[in-house]
């Protein structure tokens, strides 16, 4: 569906919405039940629409602190739910829920949430770091602080095609010259510019590494959905610290913590999986299998 369609299907059910809530107080359209009360904003043939439903349905949306803004994009929100269930239950009447694609989707969708919401439990559970984790910090990565590295950098952008090889080629090239031939070669555009590489937004242990490579050696990092290969052509440093640097020092931290806490759990789960032979794929699907390590002959 592109995205003409999707506002039009959004539209198409903000009006349903605003023709069923008219309805409602107008004479004619059927004997109403007694409003609802209390935490609940409606009903439709009975199901509950609570004001729980329609902050879950507006969260991350940037609304401001206008009473009026936010009671207007409730009520939005209010006949887009409305209109849905409506959709829904006509859908349901055609029999739509007992098709096998629906059936596919809904396994997919009720699976999403589940994992969301069992990621949100594991990263509400990691603590905020204390201010002395977080100097801590700042005094393990120099890089981004006390010798904050700002780096002038050559840049080849591109996008590698779908099962192209041409990052195993590049990889042990010397020069951006040597990248730039390649991509030319096998017609993979590509820009080439003179960017700003900051220490502060990048992960402090790749900048760890990149300024112990050896002079005008080439990198290769993923840049803004795509590829680059990057030569230093300058290096300045511009300490970074203060009660500023130690602020984001804990962001960077709790960030990394509670990234780790998902990969540790994720670990056990698909070493439970596998111990108990959870997991059994088809033979088209079969993974790698690692190469075992030879034994050394006595």
């Amino acid at each position: 569906m592109n995205g003409n369609e999707s506002n039009q299907l959004r539209g198409l059910r903000s009006e349903i919405g605003l023709a069923v809530l008219a309805c409602a107080v107008v004479a004619g359209c059927g004997r109403s039940p007694s409003a609802p009360t209390g935490q609940v904003a409606a009903t439709v043939d009975g199901q509950e629409i609570t004001q729980k439903q329609i902050d879950a349905e507006l969260a991350g949306v940037q609304i401001g602190n206008d009473p009026h803004v936010l009671d207007e994009a409730r009520r939005r929100v209010l006949e887009s739910i409305v209109a849905r269930k409506l959709l829904a239950k006509a859908a349901r009447d055609e029999g739509l829920d007992k098709s096998p694609d629906f059936a596919v989707h809904e396994q997919s969708q009720t699976e999403a949430l589940l994992a969301q919401a069992l990621e949100a439990k594991l990263l509400n559970a990691v603590p905020q770091p204390s201010a002395d984790d977080a100097h801590a910090f700042m005094a393990k990565n120099p890089d981004v602080f006390a010798e904050r590295k700002i780096l002038t950098v050559d840049q080849i952008r591109f996008m590698p095609a779908a099962g192209s090889n041409v990052l195993h080629e590049i990889a042990p090239l010397k020069s951006l010259e040597e990248i730039q031939a390649v991509l030319t070669r096998e017609k993979i555009p590509f820009q080439r510019s003179i960017e700003r590489v900051d220490a502060i937004g990048n992960d402090p242990g790749g900048i760890a590494q990149i300024v112990k490579l050896p002079a005008n050696a080439v990198f290769i990092l993923p840049a803004r959905g795509a590829v680059s290969a990057n030569q230093i052509k300058e290096a300045k440093v511009e300490p970074f610290g203060g009660d500023v640097a130690a602020k984001y020092a804990t962001q960077v931290l709790f960030m990394q913590r509670r990234r780790e806490a998902l990969q540790r759990y994720l670990g056990q789960v698909m070493t439970k999986a596998s111990s108990s032979n959870a997991i059994v794929f088809s033979k088209m699907y079969q993974p790698p299998k690692a190469q075992s390590s030879k034994k050394a002959t006595s």
